[in-house]
């Protein structure tokens, strides 16, 4: 399938069919980001010891901020590639993805400067006691080294309407990440810098799996120019725009997170914030799937708003928004029935 027919067939099919395919595949992407963060943390605790798990936990703030930064320029440049596909402005959707790696690598690049040159009063900002911030310190000054690698921009890949390749650009990484983790704590026992090196790896792979898709790929909607990379301040300010509140929401996540790990050091210690650690991970596992959901369905929204197929958005949205209440009631009744089975 061409890429222009496959964008336009987000306007023309079903819309259940549409979102149940955009959905499933993402969540797909992210229940197996999720089966390798449990994972990871397994081999931590067995590899190593719990304060290395919890070394880890301490730096998900960071991870949270990342993604944070990478979803607010993700979303907002996703948006605007949809709706320029809608419209037919192959130029201006061109534009778009070339303005958003352009403010994700000057962010990134800041971010890994300021981190590895703070990263050891911010440990302890993070709520690490003096028996954990020798792990935290050690992961988090390679995860910030590997900062400028750590999104491939799987959200304007599926603005293309190319789900499955936006779902490889998740499942390839992860499952690599999950293989190096392994090799590297349980056989060559680097310890808990070999769990930072797995993570800064299989985002360097998902990295070169986006600038493929981007630059050299011929099955694309789009072509991306070296002259689109001049800054143009309006397309930048409305990608920022239209990404803020997925960054006041990612944000607020991992200020929750902090305010947490501080108080439960002053009141258990490391072994509360090892428990914390694992029924962190629990939680953000179990609120995947309407995460996925929420991201299957942007493709769709931008595209037929682009098309001032306003009837289609709407179905959309309610499509979504019944799916999303009726996994969460579903979760939260298996949460109350087996929690012992979860932790």
């Amino acid at each position: 399938m061409s890429g222009a027919s496959r964008v336009e067939r987000l306007g023309t099919e079903k819309i259940g069919k549409l979102l149940l395919e955009m959905s499933s595949q993402t969540t797909l992407s992210l229940l197996v980001y999720a089966i390798y963060s449990i994972t990871d943390t397994y081999f931590l605790s067995v590899g190593i010891n719990s304060l290395a798990a919890a070394g880890a936990s301490i730096i998900s703030p960071v991870l949270i901020g990342l993604g944070a930064v990478a979803t607010t320029v993700g979303a907002g440049g996703a948006s605007v590639v949809s709706r320029a596909l809608g419209e037919q402005d192959v130029e201006r959707a061109s534009r778009a993805v070339a303005t958003t790696f352009l403010i994700f690598w000057a962010a990134a690049i800041t971010i890994t400067i300021a981190g590895a040159l703070c990263i050891e009063p911010l440990v302890y900002l993070l709520g690490a006691t003096d028996r954990i911030a020798p792990y935290a310190i050690v992961y988090g000054r390679i995860i910030f080294l590997g900062a400028v690698t750590s999104t491939g921009f799987s959200t304007i890949i599926r603005a293309d309407g190319n789900a499955r390749y936006s779902t490889a650009i998740w499942v390839i990484p992860v499952t690599t990440n999950l293989v190096l983790c392994w090799l590297f704590i349980m056989v060559l026992r680097i310890g808990v810098a070999g769990a930072a090196l797995a993570t800064v790896v299989a985002q360097a792979i998902s990295a070169g799996m986006g600038v493929y898709f981007f630059f050299f790929r011929k099955n694309r909607s789009y072509r991306i120019r070296r002259a689109y990379f001049r800054p143009d301040w309006r397309l930048i300010g409305e990608v920022l725009m239209i990404g803020f509140p997925s960054l006041i929401k990612n944000l607020s996540a991992s200020l929750v997170v902090i305010i947490i790990n501080n108080l439960l050091k002053q009141i258990g210690g490391d072994s509360a914030l090892g428990v914390f650690a694992i029924a962190n991970r629990l939680y953000s596992a179990l609120n995947l799937p309407q995460t996925g959901i929420v991201q299957g369905m942007q493709p769709l929204v931008g595209y037929n708003f682009g098309q001032r197929q306003f009837e289609r958005v709407r179905r959309t949205v309610r499509l979504s928004l019944g799916a999303t209440v009726v996994y969460g009631a579903l979760a939260c009744v298996f949460c109350q029935l087996m929690p012992a089975v979860l932790i």
